[in-house]
């Protein structure tokens, strides 16, 4: 039992004195460059993907409040002539194909107006009876219908459109919704390469500058090594916690859990003593993420079982099925449920829940911390079976 307590205490004391190298290696010394990794770069990265969707005209539908006719004199431009075809200054064109004195037709009046689409503006606002003036149509219309009747009556009019604002958001919400579906989730996967770029490069330069080994040698045990892992997970949860979500609940855990899995697998990819690792593990997320999107957009659905394969040995595979997952519930106007497969219209997609694919996170989470601590010890150790420090003869002549 006094064994097992300084054993205890020896692995609290090594742990306290890693994490504080930590702590004052990434967020001290190097404090700039962790939060622009961690923090900064990917909420920008999100922020600007989510953010497409408000890249439009704001035109708004429904039904406006009436408001006097503009007068054609006060919307003509000064120097524009009327019914005259020339290319520079043509203000518009009218063509009456019948008339009560023509010598065919229905002897009714029917005109064409012909306007140029330069003073047609790209968006609307029915609320705004000011930008009607605007339109070169209405002026127009007005002053051939008052020359017709022999009327100076100003009517009011007032803007309508046959889809509410409700109903136009809806469509633009599932048009960028099929934009995600397409591709665009790998941009939203581009949040995270900053993190898994950070935390490889940290482990990697730890290893180049012999401090890891030094560690070792210095009696460090393979537990207390964990404790980079366990604050690179916390750095990743800050990250995580600190993005835009659409969704309060499943949306913030679906973060932290891929936070924790990503770092996990990075970890663990960081840990293979190869050249250029940083870049190689970069490129090994971006491939798989891609990867992934290709699998979800075939025609045949993709089994369960190869889902979840896929998602336990990449989580960034399961990253986008889980987006893509969350998407098509949110193109159907449904609540997320973790339990089902997703409503996929027109075609299907793959077997595996959202649940299931967060059960491969949490396997990736548990599993790949505790291979990279094994692979630590028995490849990055100072020796295999462990050090033994005997005292004796031989031990002082040595």
């Amino acid at each position: 039992m006094n064994k097992l307590s300084l054993s205890a205490a020896l692995w609290l004391r090594q742990t306290q004195a890693l994490t504080k190298k930590i702590l004052l290696i990434m967020v001290i010394r190097h404090w700039l460059s962790t939060l622009i990794r961690c923090l900064v770069i990917p909420i920008l990265v999100l922020s600007l993907v989510l953010g497409v969707q408000n890249f439009t005209p704001s035109s708004k539908y429904g039904i406006g409040k009436p408001a006097s006719a503009p007068i054609l004199s006060e919307a003509t431009p000064d120097g524009a002539k009327l019914f005259i075809i020339q290319p520079s200054d043509c203000y518009a064109a009218v063509i009456f194909n019948d008339s009560p004195l023509g010598d065919g037709g229905n002897k009714q009046w029917n005109y064409t107006m012909r306007c140029g689409s330069s003073n047609l503006g790209s968006g609307f606002d029915v609320f705004q009876s000011a930008k009607a003036a605007t339109n070169p149509h209405i002026p127009l219309q007005l002053a051939i219908d008052q020359a017709i009747t022999n009327s100076s009556t100003v009517p009011d009019m007032y803007m309508f459109t046959r889809t509410t604002q409700e109903q136009a958001k809806s469509v633009h919400r599932r048009k960028f919704i099929d934009m995600l579906l397409g591709g665009l989730n790998l941009v939203c996967f581009a949040s995270m390469l900053s993190l898994g770029y950070h935390v490889i490069g940290t482990i990697a330069a730890e290893r180049k500058s012999g401090m890891t080994q030094l560690i070792d040698v210095m009696g460090g045990v393979r537990t207390a090594l964990s404790s980079d892992i366990l604050l690179m997970l916390t750095l990743a949860l800050c990250s995580s916690l600190l993005l835009p979500t659409s969704s309060a609940g499943i949306t913030i855990l679906w973060q932290i859990l891929t936070g924790w899995a990503l770092t996990s697998g990075c970890v663990f990819g960081a840990t293979f003593a190869i050249r250029y690792s940083t870049i190689l593990a970069v490129l090994t997320l971006i491939g798989m993420a891609a990867f992934a999107q290709l699998l979800n957009s075939q025609t045949e659905p993709i089994t369960k079982s190869v889902a979840v394969a896929f998602s336990v040995m990449f989580p960034r595979c399961s990253y986008v099925f889980v987006l893509n997952s969350i998407a098509r519930y949110e193109k159907a106007g449904k609540a997320t449920n973790i339990y089902a497969i997703p409503p996929s219209p027109g075609f299907e997609v793959q077997k595996a829940t959202i649940g299931a694919l967060w059960l491969c996170f949490c396997f990736s989470i548990v599993a790949f911390p505790l291979v990279t601590i094994a692979i630590k010890r028995f490849v990055h150790g100072a020796s295999r079976g462990g050090r033994q420090f005997k005292t004796g003869p031989k031990a002082d002549n040595t």
